[in-house]
């Protein structure tokens, strides 16, 4: 993707924190713009076993979830599904990435009568999307769904997304603990031009942000290795394709390493860290019968062995993402802009680009720099 650039008449000092994918995005694109950027986070790609760092823990596969008329999540979630086709182009860089091409299917136990066709199908942003004949749906479910779609292998996603960001000039402070106030970025630093807050979960206890509205939803996964390749993406809903809010959510999303990631749950409010024994159980029978290439066809349909059990915790926000941007002052009373990114749930991959680019185009307006446009990160990698 080539796509004109121009420079800032100013290059503005940007704080992001948070290094989730959401905070890594933004500020790749941030200095993409031209800007000196530096993010400020405890959790990172520095250590992905850390228990409160969520992105590691995502299925990440592109599958909206975005309601019909939500048009803004639509856009976000479009501008990252042709980014990550775009770094398919280059298989070197897809590899390094961990991104890889999947046929994506979604299931469900009746065809709704007021069905049309999800977003992304009826615009053609998914290649290939149409309805699954009768013979080849699963048991237990009457109509289903396919498109052409990508997953992300995140243990090798976010540690190129910091490769990236420090290979173009950024700079990464690890923090000991976690900020008590948002302002610490900003109050006593008269330098500073630009905040992000990606804190995700965190904003809850930031105690100039606290938002209340930030709940956790506890995701439980089991990762297997089958020894038959997986070639598609499924899950089963009992509403809308991607509506975490259905009811039982049940998927299987591949990656690059031969890994199945099974899933799964959805419990607002709920922060056991541990994997529930009974719930793993569960979600293995539910993915076996939606995806029977799991099964072991040498031993007669064993189930696959299991790698590891994994426990995230969605960062919800009730009202949906807080992309908002608002102006606070320095000790000395400077102005700069705070620009709050977070809130994300379950989709926080496969709305990153288009988020990060919403979060530049803001900056862009505090900056006068409306017409400026974005160049192709990738172009350059």
């Amino acid at each position: 993707m080539t796509i004109k650039s121009e420079v800032p008449q100013r290059k503005l000092k940007v704080k992001v924190l948070g290094a989730g994918v959401q905070g890594l995005s933004a500020a790749i694109m941030l200095l993409d713009a031209g800007h000196q950027v530096a993010i400020y986070a405890k959790s990172s790609p520095n250590n992905l076993d850390d228990p409160l760092y969520t992105s590691p823990k995502a299925g990440a596969n592109w599958q909206s979830s975005a309601d019909p008329t939500d048009l803004r999540l639509q856009g976000w979630d479009e501008i990252t599904l042709r980014r990550f086709f775009e770094i398919l182009k280059s298989p070197k860089l897809a590899e390094e990435a961990g991104v890889i091409p999947m046929k994506g299917q979604g299931f469900m136990p009746e065809k709704p009568k007021d069905w049309v066709a999800d977003w992304f199908g009826g615009r053609g942003v998914t290649p290939g999307y149409h309805e699954i004949e009768a013979a080849k749906l699963p048991v237990g479910c009457k109509f289903g769904v396919e498109y052409e779609t990508v997953t992300v292998n995140t243990g090798k996603y976010l540690p190129w997304l910091m490769k990236t960001f420090l290979g173009m000039g950024g700079t990464f402070f690890q923090l000991s603990k976690p900020l008590a106030k948002l302002s610490e970025l900003y109050h006593d630093d008269e330098g500073v031009d630009v905040v992000i807050n990606c804190s995700g979960y965190g904003a809850k206890f930031l105690e100039d942000v606290k938002d209340d509205q930030v709940i956790p939803a506890r995701g439980q996964i089991v990762i297997v290795k089958p020894v038959r390749k997986v070639a598609r993406t499924a899950s089963k809903v009992g509403a809308r394709l991607g509506d975490p809010n259905a009811g039982e959510i049940t998927y299987v999303i591949p990656r690059d390493n031969g890994e199945v990631i099974l899933g799964g749950t959805y419990q607002l409010g709920n922060t056991n860290p541990n994997p529930d024994a009974q719930t793993a159980k569960e979600i293995m029978g539910r993915c076996l019968v939606l995806c029977p290439e799991l099964l072991d066809p040498v031993t007669g349909g064993a189930p696959p062995p299991i790698v590891r059990h994994v426990v995230g915790f969605r960062p919800t926000r009730k009202g949906g993402v807080r992309m908002e941007a608002e102006v606070q002052l320095t000790k000395l009373g400077r102005p700069l802009l705070v620009v709050h990114n977070y809130g994300h749930g379950g989709y926080g991959f496969q709305s990153s680009w288009g988020c990060a680019d919403h979060v530049a185009s803001v900056v862009r307006s505090w900056t006068g720099q409306e017409s400026l446009e974005l160049r192709s990160v990738f172009s350059k990698l």
